[in-house]
């Protein structure tokens, strides 16, 4: 009886201890997903800065053509005023579909490290059950054996 329970708990002991290992591994794992999710997060932040940046220096730039023309040309102030307006336009565009894409890759990031902390928490539930179950097993034993 006593190697038997002594074997048992050893084999409590075993489960427990595989619990423990699969807790800490899908604990480094959620850790990792949201160590790669901040870092994709300010990747897509300092692109859509950089994107801002070069959005501003070209609105500038046409703004500062716009002005020359209009100095230059007097009678063609109407077509450049035009011109100027489609490139603002168009630029306006752009950064609207930019902005759409870095959001789109946001919301990926996130939904990747919602599904990495789902897994962890599936993964800790099953090894919770399974060590009760392994101690209930124990506990019917040693309590059948004691009887």
């Amino acid at each position: 009886l006593t190697d038997s329970i002594s074997s048992e708990a050893s084999r409590a002991s075993t489960a427990e201890d595989q619990l423990s290992g699969d807790i800490s591994q899908e604990a480094t794992r959620a850790e990792s997903a949201e160590v790669q999710l901040s870092i994709n997060i300010d990747q897509e932040a300092s692109r859509a800065q950089t994107v801002e940046g070069q959005l501003d220096t070209s609105l500038a730039q046409e703004a500062t053509r716009a002005q020359t023309v209009e100095l230059e040309l007097g009678s063609a102030l109407g077509e450049e005023i035009s011109r100027a307006t489609f490139i603002e336009a168009s630029l306006a565009i752009g950064a609207v579909f930019t902005e759409a894409s870095l959001n789109a890759n946001l919301v990926q990031e996130v939904s990747r490290a919602s599904a990495a902390a789902d897994t962890l928490s599936n993964s800790v539930g099953n090894e919770a059950s399974r060590a009760i179950s392994v101690e209930r097993s124990l506990t019917a034993r040693i309590a059948a054996e004691e009887s």
